[in-house]
């Protein structure tokens, strides 16, 4: 058999496996209603201006440019829903799996395949996928700089110094945790076995890469300094207790983080080859964004570890590689570990599709119905009037002013804070009279008449 007819197969099944993966992602995206965290970015993305929409980016910490651009390009061109809101983060998924697919090179053909399934599976990947946010576009961004990474590991040039050096800074101003797994190549290359001409072509593009995003960092810290946030975040070293870890690691559950654990644990046992280097990306990736909240005071999401998982989904799909080669009982443990994690994934991705996170679509639509001409309303906190006002501009002149309204609602949920929600009634309180309160799924309108003084 010709050499092109055996190596057929192996071509087609990425592909296969990425077209399909696409195609579900394009029929998932519009399931569920925009919830808080995207009507936050998706509300900043519709300025008019490209100089406006930095301007909010800069006061949200932790924010890059990249998305906000990305998203603001794909909503003019295509219009406003929630289908293309979310469109520019199942794009970058999909680039991120293609990218994945290629860094995965080293591996045998089926540790290949079982890493790019179980990267696209994996529930902390695929959430962001149908997310309208910037996580996807920083993966795929982390995943080319350590593409380039390995092309500049096995020879030295200048070309690939610059290659390296660009996607280094594309990736900080997609996300600012891609640098991570920079952090950790660089000390991978600094190890002294490395040759010295590698070590300073990596050192020198990484920190060249990392300057380039110093501008964007001091002018944000300045405009977040200058800005007093109106949520409460903290962090807390209960975020980070080893239960919650295990439980959130993946995006899946126990099941789910214990069975890729498991694998990936046997993948550095009988792995080969660059495992000090996945390894070596995988602790820094866990460890770093831990410490940068814990400095900054900023609260721990799982999310923030997502740029740790390409490193060991790829140790995991060489423990279930290896087990599988082995006789006696072990490749049952790798279909026990295996099925384990598809399993878990598959309950934890169709959520992420089905189950909508808030309900503030609904309650956008109850409060345009109700807030008639001459009535107004306040919510609490605050900013949430601008994403009702996003999401139905006939509200765009009925938030509450000085001038005296027949009738004001007031509208708080379940991102409402006790002191928040008495507030608002106060205001409300000293120019209105309460006439009724209506509970609608997770929102409470609370209705207040002019006591016409």
């Amino acid at each position: 058999m010709p050499e092109s007819s055996r190596r057929a197969p192996s071509s087609l099944w990425p592909a296969a496996i990425l077209t399909a993966y696409c195609m579900l992602l394009l029929a998932l995206l519009g399931l569920t209603p925009l919830w808080l965290d995207e009507l936050q970015q998706f509300g900043s993305a519709r300025h008019n201006s490209w100089a406006q929409l930095m301007n909010i980016a800069l006061i949200v910490p932790g924010a890059a440019p990249l998305p906000y651009l990305f998203q603001n390009l794909v909503v003019d061109w295509l219009g406003f829903s929630t289908w293309t809101a979310r469109l520019p983060a199942a794009l970058s998924s999909l680039c991120a799996g293609v990218i994945f697919w290629s860094v995965a090179q080293d591996e045998k053909p089926r540790a290949r395949i079982l890493a790019l399934v179980l990267f696209l599976a994996l529930p902390l990947q695929f959430r962001y996928a149908l997310e309208a946010r910037g996580y996807s576009m920083g993966l795929a961004c982390s995943l080319l700089s350590f593409r380039f990474f390995q092309a500049l590991s096995r020879q030295p040039s200048i070309r690939r110094s610059l290659l390296y050096c660009a996607s280094v800074m594309v990736g900080l101003y997609a996300h600012p945790f891609t640098c991570f797994p920079i952090v950790a190549q660089v000390l991978w290359v600094c190890w002294p076995a490395r040759a010295t001409r590698l070590r300073m072509a990596a050192v020198a593009s990484a920190a060249v890469g990392a300057a380039s995003f110093l501008p964007w960092y001091f002018l944000q810290g300045r405009a977040v300094a200058r800005v007093k946030p109106t949520w409460d975040y903290f962090f807390s070293i209960s975020q980070v207790r080893p239960a919650a870890l295990l439980h959130d690691l993946t995006g899946g559950g126990y099941v789910c983080t214990i069975a890729i654990l498991g694998l990936c644990a046997i993948g550095v046992w009988l792995g080969r080859g660059n495992r000090s280097l996945f390894v070596c990306m995988a602790a820094v990736s866990l460890i770093g964004p831990i410490l940068a909240d814990a400095y900054t005071s900023y609260f721990f999401a799982n999310r923030q570890l997502l740029f740790a998982m390409p490193a060991i989904i790829l140790l995991a799909a060489r423990g279930a590689d290896a087990l599988l080669e082995t006789r006696a009982r072990a490749p049952l443990w790798a279909a026990l570990l295996l099925g384990s994690f598809v399993a878990a994934s598959i309950v934890a991705d169709f959520r992420n599709a089905t189950v909508p996170r808030d309900d503030l679509v609904a309650s956008a639509g109850e409060l345009a119905a109700r807030v008639h001409e001459g009535d107004c309303f306040l919510t609490a906190p605050p900013n949430m009037a601008a994403q009702f006002v996003l999401l139905r501009p006939e509200l765009q002149n009925k938030v509450c002013a000085d001038t005296p309204a027949e009738a004001a609602y007031a509208v708080t949920n379940q991102y409402t804070r006790p002191q928040d929600r008495e507030s608002l009634a106060r205001r409300l309180g000293a120019r209105y009279r309460l006439a009724q309160t209506e509970h609608i799924g997770r929102t409470d309108f609370d209705r207040y008449e002019s006591t016409g003084q």
